[in-house]
Order: C-alpha cells, then sequence, then structure tokens
C-alpha cells in the first residue's frame, strides 16, 4: 500500500532542486502537496494538523530525500539479495526471505519507478514515525530494512523505545541525516579561495599516534563534546547512536580525522585497499557514504603525500632538488591543514550552539563539506600523481618529470605545476650560477647535469674531467645550452688551474647584469624570457673569449703550430736538407749504432746553419730528436724522427694522439724527401760519371743514357708525389686550419679544428686503413728507387774500375812502345 501510494504520488522525484528554484509538479499537484498528502494519510495515527510544525518539518524532510541527487549504490542488487537472503536463513526466518522477495519483485515490475532504492530508503524512514503504536513488529521491518541498506551486519537491536521516546529520535535523526535544502543551495566556494593566499606556519598532520595540533584540538574538543552530549543526551538518540547511526555533526567530525590521515571510530585505514574504509559499527545511506568516501579519498592522498615527504627527507642520496620538492609539497600541505583548521573552527562553533543537532543555514554540511575539499582534492590528486612519478628520480631527471606535467589544460593544475617547479629548480639555478660564474660544482649527489671526475689531472682536465649527465639535462634546457654551461666552467677550471691565471674576477663584471636574476622563473620561461639565455650566452662568450686570448697571446699558440708545419711536416725546405745532407752517413749505419747525443749535435749544427737560428727561443728550443723502436734489419733511415715536446697548455690541444699522427706524417715525408734526395744525387753523379766514362768507353754510353732515362722518369714521379703532398694535401689543409683556429668561438672548435686538420693529412697522405694498398704499393716504389741506387752505384764502381784497367794497359802498352 505505502509502496502504491509512493508511486502515485511521489514516485516522479528525480534531479534535485534548490530553495531558490519553482516548485515541480506531478498530475497537477506540486511535489510538496503531494507529500504532504502522503505523510498525512501514512502519520494518521499521530492526529497531526494540515498547518502544524511538527508536519511541515517531516514533508520539508522527505522533499529532501526525494530531491537529493547524489544517489550512487554501494552494492549491485544481487549482492545485496544474497547477503539478506543469507543472513535470513541464518537465523531460521524463512518467511522473511519470502517477503523479501515479493517485496523486490513488486518493485521490479514497478518500471515507472526509476530508483527503487531511494523509494524503499523514503518508505523506511517514514514507517519509524509509527514506531509508537508498532512496536515489535515494526521493529522487526525496520531491521530488515536496515539490513537491506547496509553491508555489514549490525549490533543487536536493544529494546525498542516508548512511543514518546521513539517521535523524538526520528525527529532528531532526520533532522541530523539530512541538512536543510535552505542550506545546501546557499553553500560558498568563499573557504576554497583562502587556500591561494601565502601559507604561514601551521602544524602538518602526522600517523599513527603522533598527531599535529590541529588533531590534538580536534580529538580533545571531540571528547569533551562527546562527554558532554552523553550525559545531556535523550533516550532516544542515545537509541540511534548505539546501532551505529551517525549524526551530521559527528560524521563531519569523523571524516575531519580522516582528511587529516588518523584513524577514527567511524573510518580505518586499510592499508590492503590504500583507502579510508567505513568501520563494521556505522550505517549509512549509500548517497551520504558515497559522498563520505569521495573526501575521505582526500585524507589518503594527505597520508601519501605526507609519508613521501617523511621518507625522503631523510634520505641523503635524494639531493638538493629533491629536497626541494619535499619542502614544495610540504608547503601544499600546509595549505591543506590551514583549510582543516578553518573547517574545525566551524565545527566547533556549531557544537558550541544551543542545539547542536540542527544545522543552521550557515553551518557546516556534508555537502558544504563537499564543495570546501573540492579544490584540494583536485590538487592533492595532482600531488600524489606527481609523487608516484618522481618516487625514483633525482636530480635534472625529477625537474624534467615535474616540467611534463606543466602542460596542462586546467589553469589552477599549471599555476600549481609552475608553482612546484619554480621552487624545485631553485638549487639548480644557484647551481647553474655558481658554475658559469666562478667554476665550481658541488654536487655530492651526482644530481647536476655536469659531471666532475677527481681523479682526473689538470694535465687531462679538458678531455676528460668534466662531462655531461644526458640523462640529467632538464627539458627546459637546450643541448646547445647545457653545451656552453659546460664549456664556460670548463674554461673558467681551465684557466685557473691549468694556465694559472688567478685573476679571473674580470669575467664577472661584464656578465653581472645579465647573472642578477632574482629567480629560475625566467629558466622555465624562455620563450617569453630571453634572460636565461642571455646570461649563458654572454658567459659562455666571455670566458671563451678570455681563455683563447690567453692561449694565442702568452702560449703562442699559433706560432706552435706554425713550427709544426715547418719542421715535422717538413715545410722549412733548406732546414731538412741541410739536416739530411749532414745525417747521411750516419743514418746509412744500421740503427743500433746511431746514438742519441750525435744526433742531437747533428740537429744543432742544422739549427745554427739555416734559417731555424731566426726563430723565437719559445719554438726552437722545443724541437728534439727520438729514435722509434728498432726491429732487425732496420737502418738509421727507418728510425730517425723529429719531435716536438709540448706542455702546459698546449698539452690540451697538441695531446699524446696528434703528436704521434705528427710522427706518422713525419716518416712518410721524411722517406719521400729521401727518395727525392737521392734520385737528385744520381742525377748528379750520372751526368758527371757518364761525360768521364762515355769518352773512354763508348760503346757504355747506350747503358748509361737509359740508366739516366730511368733516373729522370723516378724523378718525376716522386716529383709529382712531392708537389701532390705538398701543395693538394698540407697546404690546402694548413689554410683551412689557420681560418678555423682564427674564427674560433671556443677551445673545443681549436681542438676540432686541428683534429680535422690532422685526420685530412693522415688519410690524403694514405696513411688511413682505406689506402694500405695504395701505401704498399708506393713502398714498393721507393724500394726500387733504393735498389737503383745500389745497382747505379755499383755499375759506375765496375765502369771505373774497367776504365782504370784501360787506363794502366794504354799506360804499359805506351811504356813497351817507346822502350
Amino acid at each position: 500500500m505505502l509502496a502504491g501510494e509512493a508511486a502515485a504520488n511521489g514516485g516522479s522525484g528525480g534531479s534535485g532542486s534548490s530553495a531558490n528554484s519553482a516548485p515541480r509538479s506531478y498530475g497537477g499537484h506540486s511535489i510538496a502537496s503531494n507529500v504532504q498528502r502522503l505523510c498525512l494519510k501514512i502519520l494518521e495515527t499521530c492526529r497531526l494538523q494540515a498547518d502544524s510544525p511538527e508536519l511541515r518539518r517531516q514533508v520539508q524532510f522527505c522533499c529532501r530525500v526525494i530531491d537529493a541527487h547524489d544517489t550512487g549504490e554501494v552494492f549491485t542488487e544481487a549482492d545485496i539479495d544474497d547477503q539478506l537472503c543469507r543472513r535470513f536463513r541464518e537465523q531460521h526466518r524463512e518467511l522473511d526471505v519470502a517477503n523479501y522477495r515479493n517485496l523486490r519483485r513488486s518493485l521490479r515490475e514497478a518500471r515507472y519507478f526509476r530508483r527503487p532504492v531511494e523509494l524503499q530508503q523514503f518508505l523506511f524512514r517514514m514507517s519509524c514515525e509509527s514506531a509508537g503504536t508498532h512496536q515489535a513488529a515494526n521493529g522487526a521491518q525496520k531491521e530488515q530494512l536496515i539490513r537491506l541498506f547496509t553491508k555489514r551486519q549490525p549490533p543487536p537491536v536493544p529494546p525498542p523505545p516508548s512511543s514518546t521516546a521513539s517521535r523524538q529520535q526520528v525527529k532528531r535523526s532526520a533532522t541530523q541525516l539530512m541538512p536543510s535544502a535552505a542550506g545546501t543551495a546557499g553553500m560558498s566556494r568563499s573557504p576554497s579561495a583562502a587556500l591561494l593566499a601565502p601559507p604561514d606556519a601551521v602544524a602538518a598532520s602526522s600517523d599513527g599516534g603522533a598527531t599535529s595540533g590541529l588533531a590534538r584540538s580536534v580529538s580533545a574538543r571531540q571528547l569533551n563534546n562527546n562527554s558532554a552530549s552523553q550525559r545531556q543526551q535523550p533516550q532516544g538518540r542515545q537509541s540511534a547512536n548505539s546501532t551505529g547511526d551517525l549524526s551530521e555533526l559527528d560524521l563531519l567530525r569523523e571524516l575531519l580525522y580522516c582528511l587529516q590521515g588518523i584513524d577514527g571510530g567511524a573510518f580505518r585505514y586499510d592499508p590492503n585497499l590504500q583507502s579510508f574504509q567505513p568501520t563494521q559499527l556505522i550505517r549509512l545511506p549509500p548517497s551520504t557514504l558515497k559522498s563520505a568516501m569521495w573526501i575521505a579519498e582526500c585524507g589518503w592522498l594527505h597520508r601519501k603525500i605526507k609519508l613521501f615527504v617523511e621518507a625522503k627527507k631523510s634520505e641523503r642520496t635524494f639531493g638538493c632538488l629533491g629536497q626541494s620538492f619535499c619542502a614544495a609539497l610540504h608547503a601544499q600541505l600546509r595549505r591543506f591543514c590551514e583549510l582543516l583548521a578553518a573547517i574545525e573552527s566551524q565545527l566547533a562553533g556549531q557544537e558550541d550552539s544551543a542545539d547542536p543537532a540542527v544545522c543552521e543555514p550557515s553551518g557546516m554540511t556534508l555537502k558544504r563539506l563537499a564543495v570546501w575539499v573540492s579544490e584540494p582534492h583536485q590538487r592533492l590528486r595532482l600531488l600524489a600523481g606527481l609523487v608516484d612519478a618522481c618516487r625514483t628520480k633525482k636530480g635534472g631527471a625529477l625537474v624534467s618529470e615535474i616540467y611534463a606535467w606543466r602542460f596542462h589544460g586546467n589553469p589552477e593544475i599549471e599555476a600549481t605545476v609552475a608553482h612546484l617547479l619554480t621552487e624545485v629548480c631553485k638549487p639548480l639555478f644557484h647551481t647553474v650560477c655558481r658554475w658559469i660564474l666562478d667554476g665550481e660544482l658541488e654536487d655530492t649527489c651526482q644530481e647536476f647535469f655536469v659531471a666532475a671526475n677527481p681523479t682526473v689531472g689538470a694535465d687531462r682536465l679538458w678531455q676528460s674531467k668534466y662531462t655531461l649527465r644526458k640523462n640529467m639535462i632538464p627539458r627546459f634546457i637546450t643541448a646547445e645550452q647545457a653545451r656552453k654551461i659546460l664549456l664556460t666552467g670548463k674554461a673558467i677550471n681551465f684557466l685557473r688551474l691549468v694556465c694559472g691565471e688567478r685573476r679571473l674576477q674580470s669575467l664577472r663584471p661584464q656578465s653581472s647584469k645579465t647573472v642578477a636574476l632574482p629567480s629560475p622563473h625566467a629558466m622555465l620561461s624562455q620563450t617569453l624570457d630571453p634572460s636565461f639565455d642571455r646570461m649563458v650566452s654572454d658567459t659562455y662568450r666571455d670566458a671563451s673569449q678570455h681563455l683563447l686570448r690567453i692561449l694565442f697571446t702568452k702560449y703562442h699558440f699559433i706560432d706552435h703550430l706554425k713550427a709544426l708545419r715547418r719542421y715535422l711536416l717538413l715545410g722549412q725546405g733548406d732546414f731538412i736538407c741541410h739536416l739530411m745532407d749532414l745525417l747521411e752517413a750516419d743514418l746509412s749505419l744500421p740503427a743500433g749504432q746511431l746514438y742519441a747525443h750525435n744526433l742531437f749535435g747533428i740537429l744543432e749544427t742544422a739549427k745554427r746553419a739555416t734559417n731555424a737560428q731566426f726563430e723565437p727561443s719559445y719554438i726552437i728550443e722545443r724541437l728534439d730528436v727520438r729514435k722509434l723502436d728498432v726491429s732487425p734489419g732496420d737502418t738509421g733511415w727507418d728510425v730517425f724522427s723529429l719531435y716536438y715536446n709540448v706542455d702546459g697548455p698546449l698539452s690540451t690541444v697538441l695531446t699524446d694522439e696528434c703528436l704521434t699522427s705528427y710522427l706518422r706524417a713525419f716518416n712518410f715525408l721524411w722517406r719521400s724527401k729521401r727518395m727525392e734526395h737521392i734520385l737528385a744525387g744520381l742525377s748528379r753523379k750520372s751526368v758527371s760519371e757518364g761525360r768521364r766514362l762515355a769518352a773512354r768507353m763508348p760503346r757504355a754510353g747506350g747503358l748509361l743514357h737509359r740508366c739516366q732515362l730511368i733516373g729522370h722518369e723516378m724523378a718525376h714521379f716522386v716529383q709529382q708525389f712531392q708537389y701532390y703532398v705538398s701543395f693538394e694535401t698540407l697546404e690546402c689543409a694548413w689554410l683551412d686550419l689557420l681560418a678555423a683556429v682564427k674564427g674560433a668561438c671556443d677551445l673545443d672548435a681549436v681542438i676540432g679544428a686541428h683534429q680535422r686538420f690532422l685526420a685530412t693529412v693522415v688519410t690524403r697522405c694514405l696513411l688511413d686503413e682505406r689506402s694500405r694498398e695504395i701505401l704498399t704499393q708506393l713502398r714498393a716504389v721507393f724500394d726500387l728507387i733504393i735498389q737503383y741506387e745500389h745497382a747505379l752505384g755499383a755499375m759506375f764502381d765496375a765502369l771505373s774500375e774497367e776504365a782504370a784497367i784501360r787506363d794502366r794497359f794504354e799506360d804499359e802498352t805506351e811504356r813497351a812502345t817507346k822502350a
């Protein structure tokens, strides 16, 4: 009967309405009038008048139930059926099982019921009004309906109260569980705006037994209020609390515990589910439970972020950027605690009022609390996502991960991430400034993208001491900026440790205007503010130019390159030819008979006898001789080599690998020059000896002419090869090297240009792997020239001996003829 009446009069209640909206109608009558007629029919035993305050209060409550929009169900209908029937059978109540199934079938067949669960809840609340006339039977039906809408087994039902106490209980429970529509419609979002203000010192909530100041104050006030309310509470209210029902203020107080991450009496944290779950002792409607669980999710997020901050603060390897991230998260938690303090203050004012069970229009309600925590809920979800993403990262990788969350369509989320990123990047910005201005690097946790190797000495400072960690480069710093930052600090340390330049303060005034940034915000928004890029570029340019100026003026780097070109690449012709003439006798000996002091003496003689004597002392004193590794059968020509000593800053560019390439090129060019020297000597000898021998032995003239032709062909080949090496290879590569060195913007550019020059020389001199076959053929030609020298010398010796024999025969014949 009740179900049919509700279907006819109130079953059309759908979406919620506010106090200011127009009343809805159904079948020509408004919802309020239909509900009033239904309440009069249900409560006819109470003899209530149509205009009585009691009836108006109940009608208002019924309208709020019908207009409730939060109707999320916790359990499916099948789960409720199975659980309810199982409990009925355990209690040997098979008749109740049949009655329940009939009720369920009736509700299912009534298809015009859009929300049958809410209708059952509405009928259950209305049936409480007739508890005075139906005590035992109504109590059993009430218990069945309670079990229908709750998941857990409720505690034993106390004896039914009297009729007067029952009415008081219903009045209190109805007023507590459902707030007024006017108060709900007038909720304000102003407390959420307070979250945007800068936080002051507010104690953060803690877990377990160690609670914050807010939690301790809430707990103390709750204990006092509970003790006072229990002393002054009427019998009907005590009965409702004993069965697990909560007033709205008690529910708000429990949710306040959850928001602090603290276990309460109604909600406790479940580590397996990682969320706050209701205990077995409470019974809430599904819509109220859903709202409470949504609010309790903020407490879980708060707890998760707080545990992360507490764990990472004690972790030393998390680094300065990680600690800044924890500090920024802690500041966000303080802002959330400020909101909780405001909520606790308003709840305390409601508890101190005359009738705490009646919610004033301006008081705190469950829906108003949900509105208050909506913005913090969104912010905490963002922070929890950042915590999960950054749990295993540190340094530049941590900053890059946070920066990736900045690009979001929601401006509030973007502003929050931008604020977090600014706070986290302060240590990074400070480290960058110290590195590019003073060359100082303090990175004990290895979170900066510039890495230093303390085991490398000053001789390998530029090549190996400082490198880039590519995985630590933040996303907002480009690869070119990272390279400039690395080279700037390297240049300052190179000037200080290798060049011995102690007066480096002249670099700071040139960049002081660009360095004076109030915050690292310019580093994060370089598209709108180019000051950070300008600072990096200016300091990089100043440090690099100062280093190159010291290298070119104080250490005469260009002059040393020219010396290497003249002496090790055989560019100084008079010196090389004179040295070869002086060394010819000694180098023709086996390699084991050469001595370094003899070779050094010959070198000094060549220096004083040629234009090398006009070289500066810092050039000519570095020129030296060196014997290569001796192999069996080697002569002095095979193991002799010139060498150029370098040290200090010059060794950074002229490394051992570069000098090895110079030695390879010198040996090849020296061997080629020797072939030219041999053929030139044979040509002179062929002309002089040919004329002498041709006059004495006319028959040998044809042989001598053929030998001269072969010598001219060899000389032509060697001259053409010398031209290719000297002009097509060395001279072109040398001009490119000078242009690149003079236009270099940093030391890396000078090193790269010099290495490209050596690579070109090695490649075009046929000393690389691809030219090995051609080089083998060329060495075979050189060996033929040496064999030709030996053969021609043996022929000239034989012809000279034959000429001497003929001369003696003619002399003896002439003497005999005279005799």
